[in-house]
């Protein structure tokens, strides 16, 4: 039981992780192409949503860093 929360943290900050990496991708290059159209609406809605991505992202990769971080910890007597 003391293995279990671990390693159900890695998994779901892992595919959290891939979840928003892969949600990313085309709003990033949506952002590109509305910075090279120079569309200040497009764009400014492009930062937000890549900034709110990459922000989850990250979160999501703090989850599975804090499990692993749990899971390597060695028990106490």
């Amino acid at each position: 039981m003391k293995r279990l929360i671990p390693r159900l943290l890695v998994v779901y900050g892992a595919s959290l992780s891939v979840m928003f990496g892969v949600a990313l991708i085309p709003d990033y290059a949506a952002l590109i192409h509305a910075v090279e159209q120079r569309d200040p609406q497009a764009e400014l809605r492009h930062r937000i949503n890549v900034f709110a991505e990459g922000t989850w992202f990250l979160l999501a990769n703090l989850i599975a860093i804090s499990g692993i971080a749990m899971a390597g910890r060695r028990p106490e007597p």
